[in-house]
């Protein structure tokens, strides 16, 4: 589990971002990731807000606060193949995704060639191949209070 402060360090002037109070608490959520051609993956977790920060996890991988978020900018967090991003004054109804993912392709391919009469190579015959492809997909998180 990992926790990100919202507020600056050591005392600063600027007034310190405040999350709503109707929103602390625990939320789960679940999406459905599309991969390719009606296919999807599940990218399920939870994250708790507090009163100045936010913290994530997911059924897959740990978290890491990404250090390089910077104040006044949403909370990011990098979960493996997934990152999220939290809005510091709302973060549960301005919550999104970005994750990595994996699927299999089908392509043609010519599994024999023969030369003409003009001495040109021409293909004679095809086959299937599979090849795995990765792609980035973006979403909004759709959470429920609870876990």
């Amino acid at each position: 589990m990992a926790l990100a402060a919202c507020g600056a360090k050591g005392g600063g002037t600027s007034p310190k971002p405040q999350i709503a109070e109707g929103v602390l608490g625990l939320y789960s959520f679940s999406e459905h990731v599309p991969t390719n051609r009606g296919q999807f993956v599940s990218l399920e977790g939870e994250f708790t807000v507090l009163g100045d920060s936010v913290t994530v996890r997911t059924q897959t991988s740990s978290c890491l606060y990404n250090l390089l978020t910077t104040r006044g900018s949403a909370i990011n967090y990098d979960c493996g193949d997934v990152s999220f991003a939290f809005d510091r004054f709302d973060p549960v109804h301005r919550a999104t995704y970005r994750m990595k993912v994996r699927f299999t392709e089908q392509r043609q391919v010519c599994a024999q060639y023969a030369t003409d009469a003009g001495g040109r190579q021409r293909c004679v015959s095809y086959k299937t191949d599979f090849v795995e492809t990765e792609a980035i997909r973006t979403g909004r998180l759709n959470p429920r209070r609870g876990g």
